[in-house]
């Protein structure tokens, strides 16, 4: 019966980690993006440098070596620019998600109220006769 209750708490601990894992989609993007950042960015540096000691020609390695250098750095700083970016723009839908909804409830809530007062009264709300400016041929 041990292995049983066992089962249920690892099951209950499992279902709360993947609802944290979830939560938060936009921020956890855009750490991500600062951890590419972080990451990138000397890796171009230490890519320019190995690629530069590796050729035999000295201006062909330091030419090689800086270029390489720009493109590593340059790519880690786009990369983790449109991942920040996507990360805002999640964000961004979140929290409109969230007005809506809150602003649904209200508009829900306002038309309930509404509808029974317009109950409550007597309906003597009769509708004003139309009159067309012209006439129609006979």
């Amino acid at each position: 019966m041990d292995i049983f209750i066992w089962f249920s708490e690892l099951r209950d601990t499992i279902e709360e980690w993947v609802d944290r894992f979830f939560q938060n989609p936009g921020e956890r993007i855009k750490s991500i993006s600062r951890w590419n950042l972080l990451v990138m960015t000397p890796a171009g540096l230490v890519g320019g440098i190995i690629w530069g000691i590796l050729l035999e020609e000295a201006w062909l390695a330091i030419l090689l070596g800086f270029c390489g250098l720009l493109v590593g750095i340059i790519f880690g700083w786009a990369s983790s620019i449109m991942l920040y970016a996507f990360g805002e723009i999640v964000d961004n839908v979140v929290k409109t998600r969230n007005n809506l909804y809150l602003i649904r409830e209200t508009l829900n809530k306002q038309c309930v109220q509404k509808s029974t007062e317009s109950n409550q009264k007597e309906d003597s709300y009769q509708a004003p006769e139309y009159k067309t400016p012209w006439r129609f041929a006979d």
